[in-house]
């Protein structure tokens, strides 16, 4: 799907200047961003990748430069996710990759297992599209990226500033960029099956009756494991796996912070402080949802809200705009108890966005 002129022209000033070449090689020069380098001399097939961080201030003929999770430094582009891509959950949204390169800079054909919006910042990308659907044993074996060994294209455009092109999972895809350009990539958080149980593993090691044995009662005398045991095995297993207790895990997993220590705890806000504040905004890297009782979510911890007939009104009015003014704020104790908490622990600050 390719939407043109998809973003305002004030909007594209606003994310350009946010993210201009200085801030960005500084942000690759920082041990708390994801960033890498990509290498490719034109005309051959062979990529070389580095991870930084970077002391860069410009790029080498053929680099690409990729930094992940640009909603977590850029208020424009904090902007963008609660603007231009609001009909996306915000609990979805894995993290905005910026990438900038040179005339020929590009990182391979490759395909992703998540859904990603591409939106053109500054430059063009000549896009070259095929579409699959590709699977892993289709990419280029022992590679430093994931390329793929063979890619029939299917269509290709020109992606210019202000345009979006979103990519489905499993579609081939490679851009090759202009001179100095800048490419935002909104992609969805879409776990593989071994991350969620790896991820569930450790929620239920937490509850101390999961350190209880398994036992089943019996005892076995016979040398072969017969299907009574792997039942009886199996069924503290599917109990385990199928609590209540799960909603609450998945919603602390969507929400965990990518990069904790950008978090900055305060402490010394008391109740009475509320009442003198403009508003609350979300911190940049906060990430929060709910579910649909009283439980809510805000950066990797549950909350229970009970007793609030203001909730979830409020809540959801800090998800999608990531700001409450103070004629939002919730009136019972409970409410405000716990945005009081929030904003000791540095997940809201007060303000409006892009104040902080």
């Amino acid at each position: 799907c390719f939407l043109p002129d998809a973003v305002s022209e004030a909007t594209l000033e606003s994310l350009s200047n946010d993210l201009n070449n200085k801030d960005l090689f500084e942000l690759s020069g920082s041990e708390l961003v994801e960033s890498r380098l990509v290498h490719h001399q034109p005309g051959s097939s062979h990529y070389q990748v580095s991870f930084g961080p970077f002391e860069t201030e410009c790029l080498q003929s053929g680099d690409m430069l990729m930094i992940q999770g640009l909603e977590q430094f850029s208020p424009a582009v904090a902007d963008l996710l609660t603007g231009t891509f609001s009909f996306l959950p915000r609990w979805r949204i894995e993290d905005v990759m910026g990438t900038l390169g040179d005339e020929g800079a590009n990182c391979g054909p490759h395909f992703d297992h998540y859904d990603v919006f591409l939106l053109q910042i500054r430059g063009t990308k000549h896009w070259q599209i095929s579409n699959g659907p590709f699977r892993e044993d289709q990419l280029i074996a022992d590679a430093d990226l994931r390329l793929l060994a063979d890619f029939p294209v299917t269509s290709s455009l020109l992606q210019r500033p202000g345009d979006l092109l979103y990519i489905p999972p499993g579609v081939g895809h490679h851009g090759i960029a202009s001179d100095d350009s800048l490419t935002l990539s909104v992609g969805l958080r879409n776990p593989t099956l071994p991350e969620l149980l790896t991820n569930l593993t450790d929620f239920l090691l937490d509850d101390t009756t999961a350190a209880n044995p398994l036992t089943d009662g019996s005892q076995v005398t016979s040398p072969v494991i017969t299907g009574t045991e792997l039942t009886q095995l199996q069924a503290p297993l599917l109990e385990a796996i199928s609590s209540p207790a799960l909603s609450d895990w998945y919603g602390c997993y969507m929400t965990q912070l990518r990069e904790p220590e950008l978090i900055e705890p305060d402490g010394s806000y008391v109740a009475a402080d509320l009442d003198g504040l403009e508003g609350l905004s979300c911190s940049l890297p906060t990430r929060l949802c709910r579910l649909s009782g009283d439980v809510c979510f805000v950066n990797g911890e549950a909350y229970t809200v009970s007793d609030d007939e203001d909730y979830p009104g409020w809540f959801d009015t800090l998800c999608t705009s990531r700001y409450l003014p103070r004629s939002a704020l919730p009136s019972g104790t409970a409410g405000r108890t716990l945005l009081l908490k929030w904003l000791n622990l540095g997940a809201l600050v007060p303000g409006r966005p892009n104040h902080n």
